[in-house]
C-alpha cells in the first residue's frame, strides 16, 4: 500500500500537514488551485506576549486577476523577511529549542524568493528537516494539473503510484467523491490529525499556530513520538477507515476543501 496525502502549500503551515506526512508515503501540494487572499497561503500565526500574531508575506495581486498559487509573486519591495526573522528571534529566543533550529530559519529568511510557492516549499522542507521527515513532496502543477478538472486528485495519486489516500472527515463530506476513488482502486483512509495542547510561552494555550511554535517549544522529537503511536498502516489492518487521532479543534484542511470548490466553480 502506498499512502498519499494532499494539502495546500501554506506558509509555515501548522501541525496537520506534518501529521499527514508522518503517515503518508508521498504528499501532493495543490499549487495549481486558485490563490485566495483569505487563508494561510501567504501568512500564518505565531505566539507573542500579546497573543497570536500574523506573519504575512506581501504578494503581488493587483491587476493580475485570478492567479494559480504557483504563479503568485512576492512583493520584495517590502522588508517582510527581516521582519519575520526578527519576530521569531524576539518571541522564541527563550523557547527551549529555538537555538537548536535557528540557523535553518535564518538561512530561509536570508534568501530572496521570487515566487510564493518557492518560499512555502522551502519553509515546509525546513520544517521537515527539523522533524526528521523525508516524505517525498510533489507539486500538482508539475503534473499539469489545472483548475476545473474535478478528478485531478485521483489522477495525480495514480500517476505517483498511490493506492490509498488520507482524507479528513470534512474532505470526505464535501470534496472527496468516493465512487471516483473506488473506481480507480484507491482506498480512502480517514485521518483526523490531532490538535494537542503542548508547552507554550506567554500564558494560556493558543491552538492553530504555525508549526514553528510547537517546534521551538517541544523540539523535533515531538512528532516522532506521535508517529510511533499513530501509524496508518497498523490502523488500516484493524479497520477499513482508521483514525489518526481525535482532533480537539477545527481542521485546517477546510481551506483545501474551499479552494477546491472555488477553483472548480470558477470554470463554469
Amino acid at each position: 500500500m502506498k499512502i498519499v496525502a494532499a494539502h495546500l502549500p501554506a506558509y509555515l503551515p501548522g501541525l496537520e500537514l506534518f501529521c499527514k506526512m508522518a503517515q503518508a508515503d508521498a504528499v501532493i501540494l495543490a499549487d495549481h488551485l486558485q490563490y485566495s487572499k483569505h487563508g494561510v497561503l501567504n501568512r500564518n500565526r505565531i505566539k507573542t506576549p500579546e497573543g497570536a500574531r500574523w506573519l504575512t508575506v506581501p504578494v503581488l495581486t493587483k491587476g493580475r486577476g485570478q492567479q494559480a498559487i504557483h504563479a503568485v509573486e512576492i512583493n520584495n519591495n517590502e522588508r517582510w523577511a527581516l521582519t519575520h526573522w526578527r519576530a521569531l528571534q524576539t518571541h522564541y529566543s527563550k523557547s527551549p529549542y529555538f537555538m537548536h533550529y535557528a540557523d535553518r530559519f535564518e538561512g530561509l529568511y536570508h534568501t530572496e524568493w521570487r515566487r510564493l510557492i518557492e518560499l512555502n516549499v522551502a519553509g515546509i522542507r525546513t520544517l521537515c528537516a527539523c522533524l526528521k521527515l523525508d516524505t517525498p513532496i510533489h507539486l500538482s502543477s508539475e503534473f499539469g494539473a489545472v483548475t476545473g478538472n474535478k478528478n485531478w486528485l485521483v489522477d495525480l495519486i495514480k500517476r505517483i503510484g498511490g493506492t490509498a489516500y488520507l482524507a479528513s472527515p470534512r474532505q470526505r463530506a464535501h470534496a472527496v467523491r468516493e465512487n471516483d476513488f473506488s473506481a480507480a482502486g484507491i482506498t480512502l483512509i480517514d485521518t483526523n490529525p490531532p490538535m494537542p495542547r503542548y508547552h507554550q510561552l506567554y500564558g494560556e494555550f493558543i491552538p492553530d499556530l504555525s508549526m514553528v511554535d510547537l517546534l521551538f517549544n517541544e523540539g523535533g522529537q515531538y512528532l516522532e513520538e506521535l508517529r510511533k503511536k499513530n501509524d496508518a498502516r497498523d490502523l488500516q489492518e484493524a479497520s477499513p477507515t482508521p483514525i489518526f487521532c481525535q482532533a480537539e479543534n477545527r481542521s485546517p484542511s477546510d481551506s483545501l476543501v474551499k479552494l477546491t470548490h472555488k477553483s472548480g466553480n470558477s470554470q463554469k
